[in-house]
């Protein structure tokens, strides 16, 4: 979160930008995986991106408890750093465990486990089965996926917004709009996804500043439409007009189409008569009226 300030003469970008002061830090529980590879190695993999940290990290502050299958540790120095801390679960100065019964490689050096009975001596404790019934979420719950069905972030300088895929009539599910000031008034670009489309949009890319704007289509389009390039501002509409094909799954190996006020052209990628392309010119003034007026114009090459 930033702080928004009016911008004058008095206040800089960099005092705007600055973060202020997290009145939670340092209290809010996060749950990451912890790796012991040997007594005095240990990694932390962030669930959230996947990534190896090491201990040393200071993103990670402080262990309340540690646990997995066998039983739960709870940290006897949660103040300490975890750069000082002892991973050596065994240490009762640093961890107390809950259970009763200990992890079977902690006795793996004395234990025999190919005898029943001293493995069931030192059982002690067994975790019953859980009493917490089988969660289940109804489909049209899980596809709203938002309170509302929809979700709204704010950073700096950027919105970015979700919905579920039943939520907009135009199948529009994300959202990101970058902007010039920090009140989210001035819009940069915006980049918005959908799904379910008849048309098969899935992507749309456009700069507000100078109107260029860029749909991009799922392969699977009878027409093979890839991508589409055209300007917002431009008058008439179709000028500067740019059309991406498949062309390795089109009949007539079409690969691109650009069109101007003056000028069309059309591109073709390895067609069985070696055609490349067609060029045909307008004039400023429409004087076409027949079809050999049309052949006039064209250019092939």
């Amino acid at each position: 979160m930033f702080a928004i300030l009016p911008v004058s003469n008095n206040v800089t970008f960099i005092e705007i930008e600055k973060v202020p002061p997290d009145e939670l830090h340092g209290s809010r529980v996060h749950s990451w995986v912890l790796i012991i590879i040997r007594e005095n190695e240990v990694k932390f993999i962030e669930p959230s991106t996947g990534s190896i940290h090491d201990v040393t990290d200071e993103r990670y502050l402080k262990i309340e408890s540690l646990w997995n299958c066998a039983n739960y540790w709870v940290n006897m120095k949660p103040i300490l750093s975890l750069s000082k801390m002892s991973f050596d679960l065994t240490n009762l100065e640093y961890w107390e465990h809950l259970l009763v019964a200990e992890p079977w490689n902690i006795y793996s050096k004395n234990l025999n486990l190919s005898d029943p009975k001293s493995v069931m001596a030192l059982k002690h404790f067994e975790m019953p089965n859980s009493w917490v019934c089988q969660l289940t979420i109804p489909i049209e719950k899980y596809r709203k996926r938002y309170p509302g069905s929809n979700k709204t972030i704010l950073y700096k300088k950027t919105k970015l917004e979700k919905f579920s895929s039943d939520y907009n009539a135009n199948g529009l599910t994300l959202r990101l709009s970058t902007y010039d000031d920090y009140v989210y008034e001035q819009t940069t670009t915006i980049i918005m996804t959908f799904t379910n489309r008849i048309d098969k949009l899935n992507k749309l890319k456009m700069n507000c500043k100078n109107g260029i704007t860029i749909e991009q289509f799922n392969y699977d389009r009878k027409d093979k439409l890839k991508r589409l390039q055209y300007n917002l501002f431009a008058k008439p509409s179709w000028d500067n007009l740019k059309i991406e094909f498949d062309s390795v799954y089109r009949l007539d190996n079409v690969a691109s189409l650009t069109l101007s006020s003056l000028k069309m052209k059309i591109n073709f990628n390895k067609r069985s008569d070696q055609l490349k392309s067609y060029i045909i010119n307008f004039t400023s003034q429409s004087t076409i009226e027949t079809i050999e007026d049309l052949k006039d114009n064209i250019q092939v090459k």
